[in-house]
């Protein structure tokens, strides 16, 4: 029905189209690394709480399109890691084994 040329510049189509929509997407959010000295204060509680006296490996602080201010902190609790996600606010968004 369809070449074999015309199909590998069809598949290629696709993938060019697909490759400019997602980092189109991706652009419009903003994760950054920070420390727990950077993390304001009832987010820094909300994670040393949440993180039980385990080590927090990782914070990252992410604004997403929408605005919306969430700190994502990786922690290492009895060898698993969990990922500790918490609004500007204090508020525990969720807390996920990763």
């Amino acid at each position: 029905m369809f070449s074999a040329k015309f199909k590998v510049a069809l598949l290629g189509l696709i993938s060019a189209s697909a490759n400019i929509t997602i980092s189109g997407c991706a652009s419009t959010e903003k994760e950054v690394s920070i420390t727990i000295e950077d993390v304001p204060a009832q987010v820094r509680a909300t994670i040393e709480r949440e993180a039980a006296g385990g080590v927090i490996e990782d914070i990252e602080l992410e604004t997403g399109k929408d605005g919306l201010v969430v700190y994502s902190a990786d922690t290492r609790i009895a060898g698993k890691v969990y990922d500790i996600e918490v609004a500007e606010d204090g508020r525990l968004i969720s807390r996920e084994l990763d």
